[in-house]
């Protein structure tokens, strides 16, 4: 339904929401180009991910308060539209009685943790788990991978190669590089370290899945 970039960008916006300081943002998403960009990738994810928005009180507060910071200042048809189809979704979810929310809370929570072959230890772990996925990204399109927290490393690798296998075929090297980060943590020593073997054997096998289905 979305293509690739449509993708990329819920998987920034999210970090942003989670991590990012909402004068920062607002900042950010000033300019009309901009301000634009930020109606047309909050709208996407609205409908993509909905259950995104209210894992966190903060999530959504945050991407109303920017929203509502340039509203009237751009006199554009086309912002006005996506506007609207904005506040409509976000009304929808406000209107979604607690007990239902909580259900989709725990369903989301639990395919997460599936999809990644991992599990968080808290609210704030699975959030920084979720805003991860950007950082590994950002960190391919530069081509090193560099310093990484492994944990969440494995987790987003995993979650990046099943749910956006298209990211790692738009440039084989990407693959190439995670799993040459990847064996040096499969292939560590000593009985302490069979956790951390584990999961980066599991991300391996994902990504060489994705490798397999591109040729």
């Amino acid at each position: 339904m979305y293509n690739l970039e449509d993708k990329k960008n819920i998987i920034y916006l999210k970090n942003q929401l989670i991590n990012a300081k909402l004068e920062s943002l607002k900042e950010i998403y000033s300019k009309e180009d901009d301000y634009g960009f930020f109606l047309d990738t909050l709208n996407i994810a609205l409908d993509a991910e909905p259950v995104f928005f209210i894992i966190d009180e903060s999530i959504l507060r945050k991407a109303e308060d920017i929203l509502h910071h340039k509203r009237f200042d751009y006199k554009i048809p086309e912002f006005n539209s996506v506007i609207n189809e904005i506040i409509g979704r976000i009304n929808a979810i406000k209107a979604t009685p607690e007990s239902i929310k909580n259900v989709h809370r725990r369903q989301y929570s639990i395919w997460q943790q599936k999809v990644r072959e991992t599990s968080f230890a808290s609210q704030e772990d699975f959030l920084q788990g979720i805003a991860y996925d950007a950082i590994v990204m950002e960190k391919l399109y530069q081509g090193e991978i560099g310093e990484v927290d492994p944990i969440y490393f494995f987790s987003s690798t995993t979650y990046l190669a099943k749910v956006l296998p298209e990211f790692y075929q738009e440039d084989e090297e990407r693959i190439n590089l995670t799993i040459e980060r990847l064996e040096v943590h499969a292939n560590k020593r000593w009985i302490w370290n069979w956790a951390e073997r584990s999961f980066a054997k599991s991300a391996i096998k994902n990504l060489q899945k994705v490798k397999a289905k591109e040729e």
